[in-house]
């Protein structure tokens, strides 16, 4: 499976209240909700929940949209990149794309190089110092994703989320029970 990269510049990431038309209500819930999505994902898999590993990798490059979000300093650095595929049920659901500046790899973030398999929000969110910053949305022929810039210890990490269509065609009425009823 091929992971969108959050650097592509065909994207045009945008804030949601810039996008126009506005995503359809099924995908703005999965979109704007600020909890972990991992944890969102495990409830509704009854703990069938499974990260598959694409590929991790260093990366070095230029973007527009990272230089936006981090600054040219961090957006010039080597990045950390890691592609992972979000399974419920062994069905995907979605695609993910993490980058994280070399800088920030020094402190709780270092972790990131070790998950292999494990959920990245579980580790992200187990932090009470976290902070989500700007989020972006971007419409893909596959569906929807976004962008959240995250701030652990004063540290960015980037993480993009593309969901793919089975998380909201498959049994759409459980996926929106378990939106509003996980903590």
């Amino acid at each position: 499976m091929i992971v969108p990269d959050i650097t592509d510049p065909s994207f045009g990431w945008k804030s949601c209240s810039q996008f126009f038309p506005q995503p359809p209500s099924e995908w703005r819930r999965w979109l704007l909700d600020p909890r972990s999505l991992t944890q969102i994902l495990v409830r509704h898999s009854q703990g069938d929940f499974a990260v598959k590993l694409v590929e991790e990798s260093w990366w070095q490059g230029k973007s527009p949209y990272l230089s936006r979000l981090l600054g040219d300093r961090l957006s010039s650095q080597r990045m950390w990149s890691r592609k992972v595929v979000l399974q419920g049920k062994g069905i995907p659901w979605v695609i993910a794309h993490t980058l994280v500046p070399q800088e920030s790899l020094r402190g709780k973030l270092a972790q990131v190089k070790k998950l292999e398999t494990k959920p990245l929000g579980a580790f992200l969110f187990s932090h009470s110092n976290l902070c989500r910053g700007k989020l972006d949305i971007v419409s893909t022929a596959a569906g929807w994703g976004r962008c959240s810039l995250f701030l652990l210890d004063w540290q960015p990490i980037l993480v993009a989320e593309f969901f793919l269509p089975a998380l909201i065609s498959r049994n759409a009425k459980p996926f929106s029970n378990t939106l509003s009823n996980a903590q």
